[in-house]
């Protein structure tokens, strides 16, 4: 309670003596999961707000606009842990540990939520259209949402958060959009055939 207190008023010096006590008693799980849940960054990562507005962007802009939504996120997320590093490190003797699990947390909890809004609408519609415009642009944002993924890595070990893997973090979330990458491209590959087969199939009923 008294370090709850202590980070509504924001008074980093009891919040730190409020620490040192938790830490010395409790050790420094119940309180890194404790000051984790009470952080605005995961308190609005609200899923269907994310999909709400991804489903906005495809709808009127279309889907490369997406990747700047995604990159606005991922600036979102970046600056919030700067600020949090200024805390965690005014106020928590154990500040390496709780920085690397703010950031395993935002990975798993945060940048898996914006890309399951970027990508997965995506894809459902390229599947939908057999468009080849709209598969090559799907394979685009795959690969943009990757780099910008990875830019944001770069970014997190750039402001001091290097006691985690954050490449590898990364390239994880990636792995379940691309585990099932051959068989979709497969898929897509043989509707755009069936499609074009068909189309010369009725030109040339046509003569």
């Amino acid at each position: 309670q008294n370090f709850d207190k202590a980070l509504r008023h924001k008074n980093y010096s009891g919040m730190r003596e409020c620490a040192k006590s938790l830490l010395l008693f409790q050790g420094g799980g119940r309180l890194i999961s404790h000051y984790l849940g009470s952080r605005p960054i995961f308190l609005e990562t609200n899923p269907k707000t994310f999909e709400d507005e991804a489903a906005s962007v495809l709808e009127t802009q279309g889907s490369k606009h997406l990747l700047d939504l995604l990159g606005r996120w991922y600036k979102h997320s970046l600056e919030s842990v700067k600020k949090e590093r200024v805390i965690i490190n005014e106020v928590f003797p154990n500040a390496d540990q709780l920085t690397e699990k703010l950031v395993q947390r935002l990975f798993e909890q945060n940048v898996q939520t914006y890309l399951n809004a970027v990508l997965i609408p995506s894809r459902e519609r390229t599947l939908e259209s057999l468009n080849n415009e709209e598969v090559q642009g799907f394979l685009r944002n795959i690969a943009a949402a990757y780099e910008k993924t990875r830019e944001l890595a770069l970014g997190l070990q750039t402001i001091g958060c290097t006691g985690i893997d954050v490449d590898s973090l990364a390239n994880e979330l990636f792995n379940e959009h691309l585990q099932n990458y051959p068989k979709i491209e497969f898929e897509l590959s043989e509707a755009m055939y069936l499609s074009q087969r068909s189309q010369n199939q009725g030109k040339e009923l046509n003569y």
